[in-house]
């Protein structure tokens, strides 16, 4: 809601005066001066949606359906011996996606960060 409450009500009141709608103000001024929120809300949103391993543990038992979060743990480690290569490999291949899209949109994160909070 921060993001949201940073933008002045009187761009949206302009555009309004321009000609637009309350919604095409809100799609052609509102939305994308709040892309860097809109962005780190995505960003949290993903990282936590792949960090489900209890719900995902307790609630999808066939094994052909499980998640990678879940098969990694359950398959690759049978009593003590631990499969270290694939672990690592499995791991490596969950935080990827993570890595790059912070990366792709790290400047726009950063700017999100601090838009909802200084005024």
């Amino acid at each position: 809601m921060g993001f949201f409450k940073s933008i002045p009500r009187e761009l949206e009141d302009a555009a309004m005066v321009d000609g637009l709608t309350r919604f095409g103000a809100f799609l052609r001024l509102v939305v994308p001066m709040s892309t860097s929120g809109i962005l780190t809300v995505v960003i949290f949103t993903f990282t936590l949606v792949t960090q489900e391993f209890v719900y995902a543990l307790t609630f999808i038992s066939p094994e052909a359906h499980q998640m990678l979060g879940v098969g990694v743990p359950t398959f690759l480690i049978l009593g003590d011996v631990y499969f270290w290569g694939s672990l690592m490999g499995g791991c490596l291949i969950a935080s990827v996606p993570i890595a790059l899209v912070y990366n792709l949109f790290l400047d726009r994160f950063i700017a999100g960060f601090t838009v909802g909070a200084v005024k």
